[in-house]
């Protein structure tokens, strides 16, 4: 189409209308595909290995304390909410909650995260971390592994990993206390065929022992890393209720 304004300010006006034509369509379609998931992996401005996930190990037999430990009460909430609050929100890609346990996957749903169900949890823990990795592994180039009975872990811990894990994409960082290793640790996707491969009730510790020249720890509170596996500890835990999220 021809246009011949008869005055500069029309011809502004025309320029303008024109453009803005032309370039909104094509900037929904961006934001639309930027926002959607099936397209996501297209967006060049992030890629895959800069995403990072959580998983959430929740699928024991807690054989060691009788009953379903992460739905028993400490303070107001489950054991197993306190995990989830601990979870920063927006931090990580996606959050998985890989369980046995029909309470603890609606629980799950109600905090927005991912559930996978462990329908084999007599296979141990290395078949929980595997269900986990092969979840997240499409979407995201470094996985957070915690366990869900540290009630006292806190939210700004996991951050503190993170911003480790930023500043150290390939190596393996790992909470501890006083030099010792414990939960949670972050592993780069190179680590992923290791723990997938994990059978039994083998952990991520012994992917960590054979890597340790990439290992970095992050000192947290001793307290943070009391996780619980009978009564008398859940007891003793009580006891430190102030410490616990209201």
């Amino acid at each position: 189409m021809l246009i011949s304004p008869s005055k500069p300010a029309e011809a502004l006006r025309l320029f303008l209308m024109l453009r803005k034509e032309l370039t909104y369509p094509l900037f929904m379609y961006n934001l639309k595909h930027m926002n959607d998931p099936a397209k996501r992996k297209q967006n060049p401005y992030k890629a895959d290995r800069d995403r990072t996930g959580c998983v959430i190990l929740a699928a024991g037999n807690a054989s060691r304390f009788g009953e379903n430990k992460l739905t028993v009460k400490l303070g107001s909430r489950a054991v197993i909410e306190h995990a989830f609050d601990a979870v920063p929100a927006g931090l990580f890609e996606a959050v998985c909650v890989v369980t046995q346990y029909d309470e603890i996957e609606a629980l799950s749903r109600q905090y927005g995260f991912k559930c996978i169900r462990n329908d084999r949890p007599g296979s141990g823990l290395g078949y929980t971390i595997r269900l986990g990795t092969e979840a997240l592994s499409p979407c995201c180039g470094a996985i957070l592994y915690m366990v869900s009975d540290q009630p006292l872990l806190k939210k700004e811990s996991l951050e503190r990993l993170y911003k480790l894990h930023l500043k150290y994409p390939d190596k393996i960082i790992s909470a501890a206390c006083s030099m010792r290793q414990g939960n949670p640790c972050i592993f780069p996707e190179r680590y992923f065929p290791e723990l997938t491969a994990l059978t039994g009730d083998t952990g991520g510790k012994s992917v960590i022992r054979s890597h340790t020249d990439s290992l970095i720890l992050c000192e947290l509170e001793e307290q943070e890393l009391t996780d619980i596996d009978t009564p008398e500890e859940l007891e003793s835990l009580k006891a430190l209720r102030p410490s616990l999220p209201s």
